[in-house]
């Protein structure tokens, strides 16, 4: 077979949405007040987990189809006060996102829930969210006690703290910024360097109460958010995940469009070099 050089390619392709922001859109969409509509939904396995864990707790997700043939959810919001104990353990299956990110919200909640992951996820440290939670004021235990899954926790009233990490992860750091949104106090990460920031832009997109930071005697990068605040969406919140290709190289933008009654519609564009 010969393969011939071609002086341009032309078309279109259509790329899968991003995980990243497919998680985050589903559990914050789940504690706002409204519905949230996600475009460009990513089906994978992980996100799927997400999704299951937040109906089990009484969110209504509705699955649908876009005029481009994209994944669209629809995700019915219970408030931050709103999620239900569930009658079952909640499964992460592999994804350490879902399990990481969703123990920050549990942490604050008035219910005790119990999380567990397939054999993978169940070999993956947990002493990351598990100390500084308990910092917090969380009653979250590892059942082996090897500060792996499963988890048992019991939501509690949170207090704010100041956290420095080891480590720069966006998986630590958005559990203890969601989990400080159900504090008495604001609640500050800093870290080694800027993980990514996907948490923090949306907190703000969904009306959120979060600032970026830096520590004054150490130059560290952080970031502030500030607890009991409504996430409001008052008709409709969309999120639209894409991918481009410019002439400098690849990019991929995030669009929000928040929609309320008698305000014009608020755009924020966020590009992820």
């Amino acid at each position: 077979m010969k393969i011939k050089n071609a002086l341009s390619l032309r078309g279109t392709l259509t790329v899968p949405g991003d995980k990243s922001i497919s998680h985050r859109s589903v559990m914050l969409g789940a504690i706002a007040e409204g519905d949230t509509v996600v475009h460009g939904f990513l089906k994978s396995a992980d996100c799927l987990a997400t999704i299951d864990c937040f109906r089990r707790m009484g969110v209504k997700i509705e699955e649908l189809r876009g005029e481009a043939g994209e994944n669209v959810l629809i995700v019915h919001g219970r408030g931050r006060r709103g999620l239900k104990a569930p009658d079952e353990s909640l499964d992460a299956m592999n994804s350490g996102t879902t399990v990481r990110l969703l123990s920050g919200i549990l942490a604050g909640q008035s219910f005790s829930s119990y999380i567990k992951g397939d054999a993978s996820l169940s070999k993956r440290p947990m002493k990351r969210i598990i100390e500084p939670l308990r910092e917090m004021g969380a009653r979250i235990d590892s059942e082996n006690d090897d500060n792996c899954l499963p988890l048992e926790i019991q939501g509690r009233q949170l207090h704010g703290i100041t956290y420095t990490s080891k480590v720069a992860s966006a998986q630590v750091k958005s559990c203890i910024l969601l989990a400080g949104l159900y504090a008495d106090g604001p609640t500050t990460v800093y870290e080694p360097v800027l993980s990514r920031n996907h948490t923090e832009l949306m907190l703000n997109t969904f009306g959120g109460n979060i600032k970026l930071k830096k520590d004054v005697k150490t130059g560290l990068p952080g970031a502030i958010v500030y607890p009991g605040v409504t996430l409001p969406i008052s008709s409709r919140q969309d999120f639209l995940s894409r991918t481009r290709r410019s002439r400098s190289g690849t990019w991929a933008s995030t669009r929000h469009a928040t929609e309320s009654s008698g305000y014009a519609a608020r755009w924020a564009e966020i590009y992820a070099l």
